[in-house]
């Protein structure tokens, strides 16, 4: 059978969904060699078309379409069309609405559905689009694929005309290099900056909720005299300036560390020295960084939303995302609380162990099969 793959979002700069398409692609290469593979990039690097080219069932097509653009809808299609596929699959719900051959789409969250994003949300005829392009991918998917069972249900209750049965909820994965137990030497002059932290990284969005961390961090401080400091990882973001703007307002300028966009290296350091990993979203449809973390050895706080439950279970410390005095207390206990600590120490590494990219890609395999067997009987 002859495969399309979207990868023009892969890539660990794209966040969750690159990392998706990155660790996917690589996994069920790994995997398949009978089926012929196209896939659809931007931005080809000669390092990463050596590492395809080693794959004979691989044929690699430049799609340099920003995602979310005329171009994806107008131009992209004919380049699907062209190459005569069995399936397409989009990592994400930006099919075009014209796709000309069969596809599935993986959907990873509904959080647009209650967070549009300052970007996008200025614009009402960009989140119109947006759900014009959502409604009609998983109206004419042939299957979709739902990164937690929690996403699942959004999906079915957003657009009820789905149909259960339509949507696989496939677990994502965590990368090899995390189960790696090597020394890693921070690249950057982490060492010098930082003593006790408390760590964050991820998107600066306001789904993210950072505003709400750091009014946290501020009761912690003043309430609760922590030395800590508050390590923000990820690239500050200028379409959302009340995150500066808040620390800023309280004076916390001395005690807040930012990295800038992290390497793996140095995000596996900060993971492994940090005091306690924290992630106060509001809404997340499955959640790298507490597994990242957790596997890293790591104590967890997270806001208690059901994606975080079901993903990470009863071992982090969950907590209140709107209510910043509930979130001081807690991120206080889980810093303070020595048999906390040790729950993390002795079973931690292994409950995020259970979640392999190897697993996530030979589930996604089955389901290709499956559709191109029906397709073809």
């Amino acid at each position: 059978m002859k495969i399309g793959i979207d990868g023009r979002m892969r890539g660990v700069k794209q966040t969750g969904i690159g990392i998706y398409i990155e660790n996917l692609i690589k996994n069920v290469l790994k995997l398949d060699s009978e089926n012929e593979y196209v896939l659809f990039l931007k931005n080809i690097d000669g390092e990463l078309e050596s590492e395809l080219k080693k794959y004979k069932n691989v044929k690699i097509i430049d799609a340099d379409y920003p995602w979310y653009s005329y171009g994806e809808q107008i131009f992209f299609p004919f380049k699907i069309w062209r190459e005569k596929l069995d399936l397409m699959h989009f990592p994400h719900f930006n099919a075009p609405i014209f796709c000309p051959v069969k596809f599935i789409v993986t959907i990873h969250d509904m959080t647009p559905k209650y967070f549009s994003g300052n970007k996008v949300g200025r614009s009402f005829f960009r989140r119109k689009m947006f759900d014009l392009v959502m409604a009609r991918a998983l109206l004419k998917s042939e299957k979709i694929i739902a990164v937690s069972n929690f996403t699942k249900n959004e999906i079915l209750k957003f657009y009820p005309h789905t149909s259960g049965d339509k949507v696989e909820v496939i677990y994502e994965g965590l990368r090899e290099e995390f189960f790696v137990k090597l020394n890693y030497t921070p690249t950057s002059n982490f060492q010098s900056l930082i003593s006790s932290f408390i760590f964050y990284t991820g998107a600066w969005r306001s789904h993210k909720n950072l505003v709400g961390l750091i009014k946290a961090f501020k009761i912690l401080k003043d309430k609760y005299q922590v030395i800590h400091k508050l390590v923000l990882g990820g690239s500050e973001d200028p379409n959302y300036p009340e995150v500066r703007k808040t620390w800023e307002e309280l004076g916390l300028e001395k005690d807040i560390v930012l990295t800038g966009f992290l390497n793996l290296k140095d995000q596996i350091f900060l993971y492994r020295n940090c005091d306690l990993y924290v992630s106060p979203s509001f809404s997340e449809g499955f959640g790298f960084t507490p597994l990242e973390a957790m596997v890293c050895g790591a104590s967890v706080a997270l806001s208690d939303i059901p994606a975080h439950r079901e993903i990470s279970g009863d071992l982090p410390i969950y907590f209140d995302p709107q209510n910043q005095e509930d979130m001081a207390g807690k991120i206080y206990f889980a810093l303070n609380n020595e048999n906390f600590r040790q729950k993390f120490a002795s079973q931690g590494i292994e409950f995020a162990r259970k979640y392999r990219w190897q697993d996530c890609a030979i589930k996604t395999l089955k389901l290709y099969n499956n559709i191109t067997k029906v397709n073809n009987a």
